[in-house]
């Protein structure tokens, strides 16, 4: 949970001026007229002449504004009303000219305001959702339910690997460092000549330059990740080789 300060209510609770009805636009006008105290014309002329002007300030909200809120809007005349915006000095007229420089110096402010805020909330909504413990254990299911099928199917699940540890930390399965050394040795030979094939068949341009990249890797010191995994795959698929005969077995000998 995140407290939301009040700029961000107003400015995510409630519709844009571009998706409000003229009726709500023309009761935002009065209100504005209203917090800034204008008195109203009581002769022909001079009404004619305000009306026109109103319908050109509505015309800008609604156009130029869109993107804010009716109650974005009333904070913005609050705070031009109470001089927190100490760069516009503040008149009694309504025009375009100064909802414009209020509603953009609002803006500003707002954007300024909820930068904290934005961040938090977009690292929040940009976290992974954590599954529920009934779907840890459906993916749990399902992910062993694969292993068994491939073992029982080939002999060998690629995707093993991932339960080497619980079975080591179980006592399940115990390698002697020189049998895992031999392991490795094997298949780091096994994946040189798969990776060597792989680049020869599909006709790189670079052909010469991933063989060296490739031979580099082979000759480090440094063991490969995924020459190491394929090791715990097949330690693991070899021990789970014997309980391929039941699914409720084959779980038991894991868990």
């Amino acid at each position: 949970m995140l407290n939301r300060p009040d700029l961000a209510v107003f400015k995510e609770d409630f519709p844009k001026v571009k998706h409000t009805t003229a009726n709500e636009v023309s009761v935002l006008i009065n209100y504005i007229i209203n917090i800034l105290n204008i008195q109203k014309p009581t002769d022909d002329e001079t009404i004619s002449v305000m009306d026109q002007q109103m319908l050109i300030v509505g015309d800008l909200i609604r156009t130029k504004f869109g993107h804010l809120t009716i109650p974005e809007i009333k904070e913005a005349l609050k705070m031009y009303v109470a001089r927190e915006f100490p760069e516009i000095k503040v008149f009694r007229i309504l025009d375009a000219i100064s909802i414009g420089e209020i509603l953009n110096t609002y803006t500003s402010f707002r954007n300024t305001a909820l930068q904290n805020y934005s961040n938090k909330k977009q690292i929040l909504l940009n976290a992974p959702t954590q599954p529920s413990d009934e779907q840890k254990k459906q993916i749990r299911e399902e992910f062993l339910k694969t292993v068994f099928d491939e073992i029982k199917s080939t002999g060998f699940s690629g995707g093993s690997w991932s339960i080497y540890d619980e079975l080591v930390e179980s006592g399940k399965i115990n390698v002697s460092d020189s049998d895992k050394k031999k392991l490795y040795k094997a298949e780091l030979k096994r994946y040189e000549v798969e990776e060597k094939d792989l680049i020869m068949k599909k006709g790189y341009y670079s052909t010469k330059t991933l063989l060296a990249d490739l031979k580099q890797k082979i000759e480090n010191k440094r063991p490969l990740g995924v020459v190491q995994n394929r090791c715990k795959s097949v330690i693991v698929s070899s021990y789970l080789t014997d309980f391929v005969d039941d699914f409720e077995i084959f779980k038991k000998a894991i868990e």
